[in-house]
C-alpha cells in the first residue's frame, strides 16, 4: 500500500506539471504574439523607438516638411526615381521611417536580414545604432539617413557590418569603397563638381549597401 500510495503521488505530480507546463506554453505564446511584430515596418518601429526620443508637435511639423520636399523632388524629377516614390504611400514611409530613409529600411530588411546570424530587429538595431552614433560624431547635418550617408570608412561601422561577411570585405571597402585613398574618393577629389557632396562615395556607399548581402542569392547586385 505505501509503494502504490507513492507511486500514485508520483504519477499525479507528473501529470500536474504536464498540466502547468501546458499553461505557462499558452500563457508565453500569448505574450509573444502581442510582442511579435506583424511586419517589417512594426520590427523597424521598434529600432525607431530606440534609438530616437519621441517627436515633439514642432519635431513633427519638421518631418513632415521635410517628407513632403523630398516626395515634391522626386515628383519634379520623375523620370530619374522608381515609379513607387512618386505615390502617397511613399510620403507615408518616409514619415513614419524617419529619420532613417526607407530604402535603407529596406535594404536591411529585404536583404541584410538574409544573412546568416543577422537578426532582423536586434541586428538592425545594433547596426544602426553604431551608425547614428558615428554620424552625430561626425556632426552630420543631412536631412536623413540614407544608404549612401552609412559612413563605412568608421572601423566600429565597418566591424559591425563585416562580421557578416568574409573577412576580404574590408580590404574591398578601403580600396574600393569608402577608404580615404579608395578609388571613389580619389575620383571625387580629382573632380570639384563630385567632391563637393561626395558624389561618387556615397553611390559605392549605395550599390555597398544594397548589392553585398545579395551577392550569393539568385538575383546579385543592386538595378538602378
Amino acid at each position: 500500500p505505501t509503494f502504490l500510495y507513492h507511486l500514485c503521488n508520483a504519477f499525479l505530480a507528473i501529470f500536474l506539471s504536464f498540466v502547468l507546463l501546458k499553461m505557462l506554453r499558452r500563457a508565453v505564446g500569448r505574450v509573444a504574439d502581442q510582442w511579435r511584430a506583424a511586419n517589417a515596418e512594426e520590427s523597424f518601429e521598434i529600432v525607431r523607438r530606440r534609438l530616437f526620443e519621441t517627436p515633439d508637435s514642432q519635431a513633427i511639423a519638421k518631418i513632415n516638411a521635410t517628407s513632403q520636399k523630398l516626395v515634391d523632388f522626386y515628383r519634379d524629377h520623375r523620370s530619374e526615381f522608381p515609379r513607387e516614390v512618386l505615390e502617397n504611400d511613399y510620403l507615408d514611409r518616409i514619415r513614419r521611417c524617419y529619420p532613417i530613409h526607407p530604402e535603407l529600411f529596406d535594404r536591411l530588411y529585404e536583404d541584410w536580414s538574409t544573412l546568416e546570424r543577422f537578426q532582423r530587429t536586434r541586428g538592425v538595431l545594433r547596426l544602426m545604432n553604431t551608425i547614428v552614433g558615428q554620424l552625430w560624431r561626425e556632426n552630420d547635418t543631412a536631412p536623413l539617413i540614407m544608404p549612401g550617408s552609412v559612413p563605412l570608412r568608421a572601423d566600429k561601422v565597418v566591424t559591425e557590418l563585416t562580421q557578416y561577411l568574409d573577412d576580404k570585405w574590408k580590404a574591398l571597402i578601403d580600396t574600393d569603397v569608402d577608404g580615404p585613398n579608395s578609388a571613389p574618393a580619389q575620383v571625387d577629389k580629382a573632380n570639384t563638381l563630385l567632391g563637393t557632396r561626395l558624389t561618387t562615395q556615397r553611390l559605392a556607399r549605395t550599390v555597398f549597401m544594397g548589392a553585398t548581402p545579395t551577392l550569393r542569392s539568385a538575383h546579385k547586385g543592386l538595378d538602378k
